[in-house]
């Protein structure tokens, strides 16, 4: 027993000195995560550039007003809930298609009861200069429709304008596209390097 003590003590110093954070090989599943988390940050980064290059070329886009209401849906005629959008395109760009962020919040609530993304064609096109309406409402059987409150309910409507794309498919994006929850999404990533 005496002859094995040192052995083993030897063999068990060794196992543990490889057992160190950081040292030797990832997994698996650390390795997929690292390569996620890359890859989340390389997305990121990617739109943070191309907000700040597309900066001057959207400046001046803008929805002068979102009114939410419930009004008669113009593929059934049932009252359904929507918002009503004005649109100035300031820019010199001619838009075809627009991607907002719409969030509806019921009066003196303070979290949103549905965000959502839209992207839609504008009707004809809006030139530089041309002011527009947008009319946005539900499926009937979406997550928007059936959380709606009910007519009666004060409902504020916030619509920003995420990309502008102009008819050749060109996409241009706004501040909104990269918005604080995007902004600390890279903070952390960044910090984790």
């Amino acid at each position: 027993m005496r002859r094995l003590l040192p052995t083993l003590l030897v063999l068990s110093v060794l196992g543990l000195g490889g057992c160190g954070r950081g040292e030797g090989p990832a997994t698996e599943a650390e390795a997929a995560a690292a390569k996620a988390q890359a890859d989340e940050r390389a997305a990121l980064e990617a739109i943070e550039r191309q907000v700040a290059a597309d900066r001057e070329a959207v400046r001046g886009f803008d929805i002068t007003r979102a009114t939410y209401a419930w009004a008669p849906d113009p593929r059934t005629g049932q009252p359904a809930p929507s918002v009503e959008l004005a649109l100035a395109n300031g820019t010199k760009l001619t838009v075809a298609r627009l991607s907002v962020r719409a969030e509806f919040t019921r009066e003196g609530d303070a979290a949103p009861w549905w965000a959502q993304e839209f992207h839609f064609p504008v009707s004809g096109v809006m030139a530089p200069g041309d002011d527009a309406t947008a009319r946005l409402s539900p499926e009937p059987d979406t997550d928007w429709a059936l959380r709606a409150p009910a007519a009666e309910v004060p409902v504020q409507a916030t619509v920003l304008p995420v990309a502008l794309e102009t008819p050749d498919g060109k996409r241009f994006l706004t501040e909104h596209a990269f918005g604080p929850a995007q902004q600390a999404r890279l903070a952390e990533l960044r910090a984790a390097r």
